[in-house]
């Protein structure tokens, strides 16, 4: 799985992962390889994400066990190493991507096990992390997100186990907010009802650049860009160079 994207959020990061869930939704057992990565694929939030998912109240995935497994820092090597290669060769002969679509084609015709999910608004989602720091910090021994090699959750199980080497023994880790673990569910995420967005002046300055360099039929997707000026972007600049 790739997730693709600038500055991620931690629950839009969850959110491709439910959307990928709900595309396997009829498989009982899943294993995942992950890069060893603190910020996108180890947080207590995506761990309260995946007891979720195997806690009975989620019905819309059969998932009774998930393994996660990371790679060793320094001995990363994964598929996805290879579809950015192939995406990088797509891209060259594309010569000229001009629009969001241009970019889907590109990774979608890169290999033809590939597979483009689309995220809409209704695909996004305010997961919450529910690990109390004061329980953490209690438990003996004290997890430490970076020294986890492997967890797993199983069905109807609102902790979790874990491994610290892929040859040592697993540890049960009871890390939710007590009231969340006495009830049967874990309440269900909200969802977005509002586009991120780009400053009305960010856009203002993307379009005035773009109107002189791009086809007409591809400025339909900057021209519908949603705009929020409380989006606090950065300033964009584009190279008028770049034709």
């Amino acid at each position: 799985m790739k997730v693709s994207g600038r500055k991620k959020e931690k629950e839009d990061i969850i959110s491709t992962f439910y959307s990928l869930f709900l595309e396997l939704r009829d498989c009982k057992h899943i294993t995942l390889w992950l890069d060893n990565c603190s910020a996108q694929n180890k947080s207590w939030a995506l761990f309260t994400f995946f007891v979720y998912l195997v806690c009975n109240h989620c019905d819309h995935v059969n998932l009774e066990l998930l393994n996660i497994k990371f790679f060793e820092p320094g001995h990363t090597f994964m598929s996805a190493d290879s579809l950015h290669h192939q995406v990088e060769l797509q891209l060259k002969r594309k010569g000229k991507v001009y629009d969001f679509q241009d970019f889907k084609n590109c990774v979608q015709n890169a290999n033809s096990k590939t597979k483009v999910i689309d995220m809409q608004l209704e695909n996004f989602f305010d997961w919450k992390d529910f690990s109390p720091k004061f329980k953490l910090n209690k438990t003996n021994p004290k997890p430490y997100l970076q020294n986890m090699v492997h967890t797993i959750f199983k069905r109807g199980n609102k902790s979790m186990d874990y491994n610290t080497s892929f040859d040592g023994p697993s540890l049960t880790l009871n890390f939710l907010i007590a009231k969340y673990v006495k009830v049967n569910n874990l309440p269900s995420p909200s969802q977005k009802q509002q586009l991120r967005g780009v400053s009305k002046q960010r856009k203002f300055t993307l379009l005035s650049k773009l109107v002189a360099i791009l086809p007409k039929n591809r400025l339909t997707f900057w021209e519908s860009l949603a705009t929020n000026d409380a989006t606090g972007e950065e300033a964009l600049y584009v190279d008028e160079d770049n034709d």
